[in-house]
């Protein structure tokens, strides 16, 4: 007996060296990250490229977003090399399905056999965002990291709400299949665990997850009209040592604070009564009068060693809505991505953060200001 539960640990063990990605880091050539593996490697492409126009100069600047696997012995090739063998299959394809724009396009589940039905598998890289791949319905349950999962593209819902519509058959026929991405450090709400929670309250929750993302791919949802509280505004300082700013309430929008004329990075512009409200759900989403006031999302309070880059950024949010004002700040943290910080709560925060500038960065008005003076080693 106890030679079998050795045996037993043992395979285990190697099944875990095998088969268990780790993070590399991240490049910086936009953000690609690597996750390697004894068997495969998980390339995560977040790649700025630039093709040539026809007349030979500079095209447009683009990001190649895609994820790919490389198996035994690809998986021990250089970065550089998988770089070669990833372009030279996107050239084969006649296609680029990495680069950011056309990415949803790119994703062909039409055209599978449905008669068994279909699994809509579903994860999440971040709170509120959500990705779907499709599959063939199949009764066994899949493993973790079976290369039909590893090799989804992410689509949002309202593409496989579209796609889902092209199959003959009704939602029942339709099986909802939550999945841990192995590339996120996000964990959803269906797999955590509460202390001491029953598994009747388990079993529950998770259900209730899995209707909300049937609610999302099937129900009709009517615009409705949204009203805002009287008195919501909001101001945001971002970016290496906070140098980009806005203020709803003043319009006043800066790029940098360090130029030599900061007028010419400065202009007054409004937010629609629509953008206002993306600003507002994606502060009350994640209760924000809950963080405190000083705050520092990738490194816990406790924490005895500190991430910390040079330079560092310097975020400040203040909003008031219903009657209660309430600032954040985050002065001199490092620079990092979702998966640097140290819980769910810091992830929705800095998620909310990003989201807001780049709604903001997406302006017209801000592409109109000239290109930064300075830059910061």
């Amino acid at each position: 007996m106890k030679k079998t539960v050795v045996t037993i640990v043992a395979v285990v063990a190697v099944l875990l060296i095998l088969f268990v990605p780790i993070p590399k880091g991240t490049l910086l050539d936009g953000g690609t990250r690597d996750y390697a593996a004894l068997t495969y490697r998980i390339v995560v492409w977040n790649k700025l490229i630039a093709e040539a126009n026809p007349d030979g100069s500079a095209g447009e600047t683009q990001t190649y977003h895609k994820t790919s696997v490389f198996w035994f012995p690809d998986n021990y090739k250089s970065i550089d090399k998988l770089w070669k063998i990833e372009r030279s299959g996107a050239e084969m394809d006649n296609t680029e399905p990495g680069l950011s724009a056309p990415k949803e396009q790119k994703a062909d589940y039409y055209g599978l056999d449905a008669s068994g039905g279909l699994d809509v598998i579903v994860w999440q890289m971040a709170p509120n965002l959500y990705s779907f791949g499709l599959l063939e319905h199949s009764e066994k349950q899949r493993d973790w990291l079976v290369d039909d999962l590893i090799k989804l593209k992410g689509v949002n819902a309202d593409t496989m709400r579209t796609v889902l519509s092209s199959y003959p058959i009704g939602s029942d026929d339709v099986y909802i299949i939550p999945w841990q991405n192995p590339i996120s450090s996000y964990i959803g709400e269906y797999w955590v665990r509460q202390k001491d929670e029953s598994e009747e309250s388990v079993e529950k929750r998770r259900q209730e997850y899995i209707d909300n993302i049937r609610h999302m791919l099937f129900d009709d949802v009517p615009d409705s009209p949204e009203k805002l509280p009287e008195d919501f505004s909001f101001s945001i300082v971002w970016g290496c040592y906070g140098i980009s700013s806005y203020d709803s309430k003043t319009g006043r929008l800066v790029k940098t604070k360090d130029a030599t004329d900061v007028s010419k990075y400065t202009c007054i512009v409004r937010l629609t009564d629509d953008q206002l409200i993306e600003v507002y759900h994606l502060l009350t989403d994640i209760n924000i009068f809950s963080y405190p006031d000083l705050y520092d999302p990738f490194n816990a309070p406790d924490a005895e060693n500190k991430l910390m880059s040079s330079p560092n950024q310097s975020i400040i949010l203040s909003v008031t809505a219903d009657g209660r004002t309430k600032t954040v700040s985050c002065e001199s943290i490092p620079f990092g991505s979702l998966d640097d910080c140290y819980c769910n709560e810091a992830r929705e925060f800095l998620y909310s953060i990003n989201k807001i500038v780049e709604l903001l960065t997406s302006l017209p008005e801000w592409a109109a200001f000239p290109e930064y003076e300075f830059f910061y080693d």
